[in-house]
């Protein structure tokens, strides 16, 4: 995850997204419903997706974000995470 997204996540913020299907982070981001996915490359695609970032009602896309970061990205979710890893091997 790349360091200025998970600031934008931790603090409930939306995050417009430059990802391609099949990737790892699209399908992060589809599965969490955290932020605005746009095909990489695609200068029309991000120009409408800033768009419907500042138009359009994004309060569920911050709390899912915020949430995400809480669960996963805090240190406590961490640790959680490794604890859950060293049981299951």
């Amino acid at each position: 995850m790349f360091s200025k997204l998970t600031t934008v996540l931790a603090v409930g913020g939306v995050a417009v997204i430059t990802s391609n299907p099949g990737s790892g982070m699209h399908a992060l981001v589809q599965e969490h419903q955290m932020g605005i996915l746009i095909e990489a490359e695609n200068q029309q695609a991000l120009n409408d997706g800033i768009a419907a970032a500042m138009s359009q009602d994004t309060t569920q896309f911050s709390q899912n974000a915020r949430r995400y970061a809480e669960q996963h990205l805090s240190l406590e979710g961490v640790m959680r995470g490794y604890e859950q890893l060293l049981l299951t091997c």
